[in-house]
């Protein structure tokens, strides 16, 4: 094929060299990832704040508190469905630590997670460009999703978010590429039900999917609607029956914090520093729509049956929509990092897909080429691309700048493991670690306490009673502004330990 118009031939090998360049530099930051990854699986304290009551209620599923009354201590709210927490339950019936266990099966779904991302690249772009242009968007796509910070520092985490992400992009990987084989769909829909009994909000790759099934075969939309349905129903009522209704007002209405558009401006431009990533995406979004329009004229059912290509930037691009509209929950109070995940998995699809067209067009192979592509943009691509890499970390230091505090930590979960009361933490971490179980999570039942969901005398009558041996905070920022005056007077005399602050009884 003869050479593009403005692209000539040292700018097409300078091209190939940076994206060599670039996927070298993605294969180190990997590397570093990983040892990052696997080190925080093996740390035995908290590296995150809700870590430990995610252990107490893999300890509690299945069984008769789970999902129960949060007015009988001790105080537990169920955030989330059971699948991660039956999955590390299994695990660790192995003689191993759970909260390893959930660390590790995190880990294992990022890494999953990022496969997905890379085959949904390659899927997306196989009928357009060579096998080697593929095989690098690919692997482009599922290392530039380890680069975005919020995913390096939510994988390594004991939550759901990660198992949730990845099986709702296998269940995507498994209905793209022609979407005529029911089976395949009828499978897809079965992940994406397994995604929502991880996390009750991971249902919008379910939804994108459904939403171009429906223009290409309706009726088997329906169909394949109506097996996720049921799917779905069956476990939800049994739960519902089993726990009294406690499953469904634990995962709605104990879930619904306060908002602070103060707090979502804050979260989004903390993520300033992804605005590379960010903007070739949408460029990418912009690109491929310009060239199947030039080609297609129309989004047709058999366009949209025949070509991997529009099929999978129509359900990309319905999922990406519906997915920055999720980021609305960035202003919930406890809102995190972990709502960025989604989001940027589906960003690095579309990465991915650039940088393949983009090498394609290096090596003069592609017989469709994106247009506006010059020998401006074949350089400026991976030199961005570069620069966002190498301004992303590939690890975050979430452990104690003191070398002595894993000492100190183990001092303390003995010092807990002995006590003859419950201990009252915010690390709950270090009461699992002891035996110990979570008389409650601070965090979540100061915003029920805001939005009148919960009466906080329940646990200001133990406090004032000297129910705790003791009280451990790091910082009062958890604790409503009672719980602070009633440890403060129950519990005048301190001492710090780790950057924990230890509060006792008046004479110990």
């Amino acid at each position: 094929m003869n050479p593009q118009p403005g692209i000539g031939k040292t700018a097409r090998t300078l091209s190939l060299g940076l994206f060599a360049l670039l996927l070298v530099g993605l294969v180190l930051h990997f590397a570093v990832y990983l040892r990052y990854a696997i080190a925080e699986t093996q740390y035995p304290f908290e590296i995150f704040d809700a870590e430990g009551i995610v252990w107490q209620q893999v300890l509690l599923i299945p069984g008769p508190r789970m999902y129960g009354d949060i007015t009988r201590f001790p105080f537990v709210v169920f955030h989330y469905p059971p699948l991660f927490h039956l999955i590390v339950r299994t695990v660790a019936a192995l003689d191993i630590s759970p909260l390893a266990a959930g660390r590790g099966l995190s880990v294992l779904s990022t890494l999953v997670l990022a496969a997905t991302i890379g085959s949904l690249a390659w899927q997306a772009m196989q009928r357009e460009v060579g096998r080697l242009p593929g095989l690098a968007g690919g692997l482009a796509a599922g290392l530039i999703f380890l680069c975005f910070s919020p995913v390096v520092a939510v994988s390594p985490l004991m939550r759901v978010d990660m198992l949730a992400t990845a099986l709702s992009f296998l269940g995507l990987r498994l209905a793209l590429g022609s979407m005529r084989p029911a089976p395949r769909l009828y499978g897809a829909m079965a992940l994406f039900v397994a995604s929502a009994f991880t996390k009750q909000t991971s249902i919008i790759a379910a939804v994108a999917v459904l939403a171009v099934l429906v223009r290409i075969r309706p009726g088997l939309a329906v169909r394949v609607f109506g097996f996720g349905l049921v799917l779905g129903l069956v476990p939800l009522g049994v739960l519902s029956w089993m726990t009294g209704g406690g499953f469904l007002r634990h995962l709605v209405f104990y879930n619904m914090n306060r908002f602070s558009l103060e707090l979502l401006f804050v979260q989004l431009t903390e993520q300033a520093s992804q605005v590379i990533f960010v903007a070739l995406a949408a460029a990418a979004l912009s690109l491929f729509w310009k060239q199947l329009a030039a080609r297609r004229g129309g989004i047709s059912r058999a366009a949209l049956s025949s070509d991997p290509l529009l099929q999978s930037m129509a359900v990309l691009s319905v999922y990406l929509v519906l997915s920055t509209c999720t980021l609305i929950n960035l202003g919930k109070y406890g809102g995190g990092l972990n709502y960025f995940v989604e989001w940027m998995a589906i960003l690095s699809v579309l990465l991915g897909m650039l940088v393949a067209s983009a090498v394609d067009q290096a090596v003069a192979k592609a017989p469709r080429p994106l247009p506006g592509y010059t020998s401006v943009t074949s350089l400026l691509l991976p030199v961005l691309l570069l620069i966002q890499v190498g301004a992303s970390p590939a690890s975050l230091e979430f452990r104690p700048a003191d070398p002595e505090a894993p000492a100190q930590l183990e001092g303390l979960v003995q010092r807990i493991k002995a006590a003859s009361k419950p201990v009252l933490s915010d690390d709950m971490v270090l009461l699992m670690m002891a035996g110990k179980d979570v008389p409650m999570e601070p965090a979540i039942f100061s915003e029920l306490t805001h939005t009148g969901q919960w009466d906080e005398r329940h646990i200001l009558e133990m406090i004032a009673r000297r129910d705790f041996a003791f009280v451990i905070t790091r910082g009062y920022s958890l604790f409503t502004p009672a719980m602070v005056r009633a440890i403060d007077a129950a519990y005048p005399a301190t001492s710090e330990v780790a950057e924990h602050t230890l509060h006792l009884p008046a004479g110990e």
